[in-house]
């Protein structure tokens, strides 16, 4: 996975311990990378419950490099 020349991204891995087993027990993905501009979003996306760990997941997947970018 290449990012763009002078950006980086961030790893965001669920891992509340109520969360844990589930989480073990899900198909991949697992974990997602996102691009800094999109940090504050994932948070607020996910303290709202306006999309879950899953979504996010699959929206980065979904990107040919692997990387969220939420507009």
């Amino acid at each position: 996975m290449g990012a763009v020349a002078g950006e980086h991204d961030a790893a965001f891995v669920g891992c509340s311990a109520g969360y844990y087993q589930e989480l073990i027990d899900s198909p991949p993905p697992r974990e997602f990378r996102t691009a800094p501009a999109a940090v504050h979003d994932v948070e607020v996306n996910l303290s709202i419950a306006n999309m879950d760990f899953e979504e996010l997941a699959e929206a980065a997947s979904d990107d040919p490099t692997g990387v969220l970018r939420l507009q």
